[in-house]
């Protein structure tokens, strides 16, 4: 009994060490496939701060990554232009995912107080639209081309401030103080999108007019996502604008 109460302890230390030291040996990997993928994807700055945490006790068997003042800035035409700004960033992972390296699968990303504006100039110009061609594509052959996919089931946002304004039109739209809740399997090619947003103040504009001006909002929308038609039709949803249910 006490060898074997002794193999025991011996069992759960190490496994308790590996789970201390997971995220410190694998931590290296995730900050420099980050910047990689970054760079290589996107037509923009992309900069966060090194005080990057990674634990593996918060959603066990997941791997969480806490990232700090993200930003995301235009290049070109929007150069000096802030798309997002994101001081507070959470993302649990499939360790198993991670450590393979092919597929990253995201569980949860998580955003406190997210900065993100949207902008849409007169010749239909966008300056979300900051991804790379991709190289696969128009050369088969190229092995340097990344293999890297991600996959994603829920996004939470708390207290954001979202600005969209598409001047092709004119529309203009904000959000302060929101929370949203995202849920769905993007892997499948069809299943349900589940959405709920609330926000304190809504303005939506039109030619130069606010027609709904810093009212509360609360929306609950479910939308059938198929993603390979591009189809998505929407579900019974309700929409509270005030005291006005929609």
């Amino acid at each position: 009994m006490k060898k074997f109460l002794k193999i025991t302890g011996i069992v759960i230390l190490v496994l308790v060490l590996a789970l201390i030291s997971v995220p410190f040996l694998f931590k290296g990997k995730i900050i420099d496939r980050v910047k990689l993928e970054a760079n290589k994807k996107l037509n923009a700055t992309v900069n966060f701060s090194n005080d990057i945490g990674i634990s593996i006790f918060k959603s066990f068997p997941k791997l969480t990554v806490t990232m700090k003042d993200v930003s995301i800035v235009g290049k070109d035409t929007f150069a000096g232009d802030t798309l997002m700004y994101l001081p507070d960033m959470s993302v649990s992972l499939d360790v198993m995912s991670v450590i393979k390296g092919d597929k990253m699968e995201i569980r949860r990303i998580s955003l406190k107080k997210p900065y993100i504006n949207i902008m849409v100039l007169e010749n239909g110009l966008a300056n979300y639209d900051i991804a790379k061609p991709d190289s696969a594509v128009t050369s088969p052959e190229d092995t340097s081309a990344s293999s890297f996919k991600m996959s994603l089931e829920k996004l939470e946002i708390e207290d954001g401030r979202l600005v969209y304004e598409d001047k092709s039109l004119p529309f203009y739209t904000s959000m302060t103080h929101f929370d949203h809740e995202l849920k769905g399997d993007f892997t499948e090619d069809n299943f349900l999108l589940e959405t709920i947003t609330k926000a304190r103040e809504f303005t939506l504009g039109y030619g130069g007019v606010n027609y709904i001006y810093k009212v509360a909002t609360d929306v609950k929308a479910n939308l059938d996502m198929d993603m390979k038609n591009m189809k998505f039709t929407f579900k019974d949803n309700d929409i509270l604008l005030n005291q006005l249910n929609i």
